[in-house]
């Protein structure tokens, strides 16, 4: 979970560290706290045993710690900049305004400086001053305008720019330009300021859940927590797909602190927390959304992806199976089961839940869906209804390389009317040529028609584009050893065997041993 090394070696119990570092590798969230608790105690001046214990104590949500370890932080000569905007959360949460001033200054000029001027607006309206200047100044950069465009329609709201404030999140929200929250957020205030039907008019599709969860969001009187909170919530929104856990894990746990009713903080917390294999942190803090929030059924989603990242994979199917077959479950939480089936190997099911998708609004006509269902029933040994389904996927989209490849790669598997089949995948392969998957496919079908010599240049490209599949090198292997380029097939192999599982490792280590035809040379 924390990236640095140990320490301690001059303090009297590096034990703690020691043990931290274990249990934090373990993602044993709160035996991590424990000992990086110890290992504060006995090093309050140890940058690295201050950073990992800050983390821990974000991951578990040990404020104490966390908070301890952020000042111990600060102290030093180059604190994290996140460590900074923790503790301006604290001291916005606490009312510090000394402290409130200090931090804000020393986040100038650092990465999370975008975040001033939407700061000084809402510090202005909680001041009962005028916040919109600070949000007219020049911003520097895109994400700076950003901000200062949907905080300044979230304060229009509450300061009698009503039609303005809503004219603006409707656009921002219609162009793609803002998530469905910033509609959600101006809602909220709208209900705080007494504003209920405009409320309902700005939050589309509002249902008795959403009602009651803006009455209870709407009961604080709006301020900077209000302000800061929903700026962490957008930015946590955009890195919910990198790469940066850590700095996920951060700005929802700060969020929370500012604002703990906010549901769609702790599902984007338990994400993060489950990728940095917290899981049964991530568990609990999806527990914490109650069942009437109109969250709670997107927890349960959340959820089976948790489950299914802690190996906990039967949970998670009877989670998933729960979500499909739920009154007015859509056709998305059955194809989601789906999924989780086929990745599990179990085929037949897979396909039924498919079938379940497909005859849902939206599912008929979905060709992504019937590629699905057809190599299901493929892998189960179904191969006419398998056929049956990828060519309808093809009559839906013609043009579409992933289905012309799916179809043309099962028929040529099954030596089935080869030259339609490299046909569609020539196909597939104009239409998108960069992908590895399909020019893998294309290979193939050339080699198994014995142009083996047109069909390595195209599992060699294959091979580069995606080095860690098992079924490219395998195929990149065959074609070098019926090219008679013996050691280049068992280098290739050799890729190929470092993910393989099951019968696939062992018919590739055969050929390792023997070659392709059952003998070394």
């Amino acid at each position: 979970m924390c990236v640095g090394g140990p320490a301690l070696a001059q303090q009297a119990d590096g034990h703690a560290y020691v043990r931290a570092m274990a249990a934090d590798a373990e993602g044993d969230v709160q035996a991590a706290v424990v000992a990086y608790t110890r290992a504060l105690e006995n090093a309050p001046d140890d940058e690295m045993v201050s950073l990992r214990a800050y983390r821990a104590g974000l991951a578990a949500g040990d404020e104490a710690l966390a908070t301890r370890a952020a000042q111990a932080l600060r102290a030093g000569l180059a604190p994290p900049p996140d460590a900074v905007v923790y503790l301006l959360a604290v001291a916005v949460r606490d009312g510090d305004e000394g402290d409130i001033k200090l931090l804000m200054g020393e986040i100038e000029g650092g990465p999370f400086d975008f975040m001033l001027p939407t700061l000084r607006a809402w510090q202005a309206y909680t001041r009962g001053k005028d916040p919109f200047p600070p949000l007219d100044a020049p911003a520097d950069t895109g994400l700076t305008r950003r901000f200062n465009i949907e905080n300044r329609a979230l304060l229009s709201l509450l300061t009698g720019r009503i039609d303005a404030g809503s004219r603006t999140i409707r656009a921002l929200v219609g162009g793609g330009r803002a998530s469905e929250d910033l509609q959600l957020d101006g809602a909220v205030l709208l209900v705080a300021a007494g504003h209920r039907a405009e409320a309902r008019a700005l939050v589309v599709g509002e249902d008795s859940e959403m009602a009651a969860y803006l009455q209870r969001m709407g009961r604080k009187k709006p301020d900077l927590s209000f302000g800061f909170s929903r700026m962490l919530l957008r930015v946590a929104g955009d890195l919910a797909q990198e790469d940066a856990v850590p700095l996920s894990i951060m700005l929802t746990r700060t969020g929370l602190l500012l604002d703990p009713r906010d549901d769609r903080l702790r599902l984007l917390l338990a994400d993060a927390l489950s990728r940095d294999g917290a899981d049964p942190v991530a568990l609990e803090t999806l527990e914490a959304i109650p069942a009437n929030s109109p969250y709670a059924d997107q927890a349960r989603i959340v959820s089976v992806d948790v489950l299914a990242r802690a190996g906990r994979t039967e949970e998670a199917l009877e989670h998933a199976r729960e979500i499909a077959n739920r009154r007015n479950a859509s056709s998305g939480d059955a194809r989601s089961y789906a999924d989780l089936l086929a990745a599990n190997g179990r085929y037949d099911a897979a396909a039924l839940a498919y079938a379940l998708a497909l005859s849902r609004p939206g599912g008929r006509d979905d060709w992504a869906l019937h590629v699905a269902r057809g190599m299901a029933l493929d892998a189960a040994g179904r191969w006419d209804a398998a056929v049956t389904a990828l060519r309808r996927a093809v009559a839906l989209a013609p043009n579409q390389p992933v289905a012309l490849d799916a179809l043309g790669r099962a028929q040529i598997e099954r030596g089935v009317d080869m030259a339609a089949a490299t046909a569609m995948i020539e196909r597939a392969h104009e239409l998108q040529p960069d992908n590895p998957a399909i020019t893998d496919s294309l290979g193939w079908a050339y080699y198994q028609q014995g142009e083996f010599a047109r069909a390595l240049p195209l599992l060699e490209a294959a091979a580069k584009g995606a080095p860690g599949s098992t079924e490219i090198n395998e195929h990149l292997g065959d074609a070098y050893w019926r090219m008679g380029r013996r050691f280049e097939a068992r280098y290739a192999w050799r890729a190929a065997a470092v993910y393989a599982e099951g019968s696939d490792k062992a018919r590739i280590e055969a050929k390792l041993r023997h070659g392709l035809d059952g003998s070394d040379d």
